[in-house]
């Protein structure tokens, strides 16, 4: 049973995997969206949304990616629920222009020494020249007398 502002509805999850020994119980967005759902997630707060684009959940953040949701199942007491919000990859030039212009073995460095959280790249999209840097960096031979 879950609960959402002052509404109940219940969510009925299918095809998952129950692992005694987790200690928390683990539930993937991208299932929710491939399924013809939508989240929302901004300020620390994950919103599930059902087929109808119906609020039914709402999860704070506890750390890094990881939101926690309180559950109510039926005929049992209690359960939390913590879901992973992955951000989905962003390309090397987004994150050039984020870092202002830093140079891409400096961001190569960062993603491959793994120093930031959420730090997401797709590898496979090439690292494209910058024309702002190159014009930037252009100099002009002095103008004869």
């Amino acid at each position: 049973m879950a609960q959402y502002g002052m509404h109940k509805c219940t969510l009925q999850l299918e095809n998952v995997n129950y692992i005694p020994s987790n200690k928390y119980n683990i539930f993937t967005l991208g299932r929710w969206d491939s399924q013809g759902r939508r989240y929302e997630v901004s300020n620390g707060k994950l919103i599930l949304f059902n087929h109808l684009d119906v609020p039914v959940l709402k999860g704070l953040k506890i750390a890094s990616n990881i939101y926690k949701f309180k559950l109510t199942p039926i005929n049992t007491n209690e359960i939390n629920y913590t879901f992973l919000c992955q951000e989905n990859k962003q390309t090397w030039e987004t994150w050039y222009q984020h870092f202002g212009h830093v140079s891409y073995k400096g961001l190569k460095k960062l993603h491959d020494d793994k120093l930031l959280d959420s730090f997401t790249v797709d590898v496979n999209i090439p690292m494209p020249d910058c024309t702002s840097c190159i014009e930037a960096k252009q100099s002009v031979k002095p103008y004869v007398k």
